[in-house]
């Protein structure tokens, strides 16, 4: 048994769908035999006023990196998830040609391997990730998006005044929505299911109890037949 903290508000344009997820995802932990606790992360600790901090007072004094530290102080034992969500528009097409996740059944939830999902189309639509700086790990599904409320629009830095804005606009001006998320099956049990036995495997191997077996690899005892070089 681990003792597993979920994270959600990291991201504000995020919060109506990984707050659910945090509520399921609990569920599921806790009947693998988990203590789980969900954390809901302030605004002034989200990336939305994280990014208004100038870099070289972020450098400093990170926000999130200072809340993260004391919640590992208070639970020093504790593995903490952050939870995420990425548009479906952006990720899926990568990976299923579908997108009805009740009608499928082979794709895959597994480690991102430190690398951006988004650039590894090898891997599943679900994904989990360490983040060393932080000493947390990372999850992420896909959900379905719609225009962000006036309240998310009106953090967005202007153009060109933070770095990365390219990258993160979508943030101020798209957010999950919950209702089509539901609707288009990410959030069903075959998800919840799949990266609940990813967050359970890393936590047990965390704690020892799936051990990397002392012997190498079986290998046939039958000696083989020598090669007969034809001429």
């Amino acid at each position: 048994m681990a003792e597993i903290v979920l994270l959600y508000n990291h991201d504000l344009n995020e919060t109506e769908v990984t707050r659910e997820l945090a509520k399921i995802l609990r569920f599921h932990l806790k009947s693998r035999g988990h203590k789980v606790r969900v954390v809901e992360l302030p605004k002034e600790c989200s990336s939305h006023y994280t990014m208004k901090i100038a870099p070289e007072e972020r450098r400093k004094s990170n926000p999130f990196k200072n809340f993260i530290s004391a919640l590992k102080s208070n639970s020093p034992q504790a593995i903490v998830v952050d939870l995420h969500t990425t548009p479906d528009s952006e990720w899926l097409p990568q990976f299923l040609p579908k997108r009805d996740f009740s009608k499928i059944r082979k794709f895959r939830a597994e480690s991102f391997e430190d690398q951006w999902p988004i650039s590894r189309p090898n891997i599943g639509p679900i994904g989990l990730d360490f983040l060393p700086n932080y000493g947390i790990y990372y999850a992420e599904i896909p959900a379905k998006y719609i225009e962000a409320s006036e309240e998310i629009q009106k953090l967005a830095p202007k153009p060109g005044s933070i770095s990365f804005w390219n990258l993160r606009q979508h943030y101020y001006f798209q957010q999950a929505d919950l209702r089509k998320t539901k609707a288009a099956n990410y959030l069903s049990r075959l998800v919840i299911r799949k990266l609940a036995h990813l967050i359970d495997q890393t936590a047990n191997t965390l704690n020892g109890r799936y051990r990397v077996p002392r012997r190498k690899r079986h290998k046939s005892r039958v000696p083989r037949r020598p090669r007969v070089r034809l001429l």
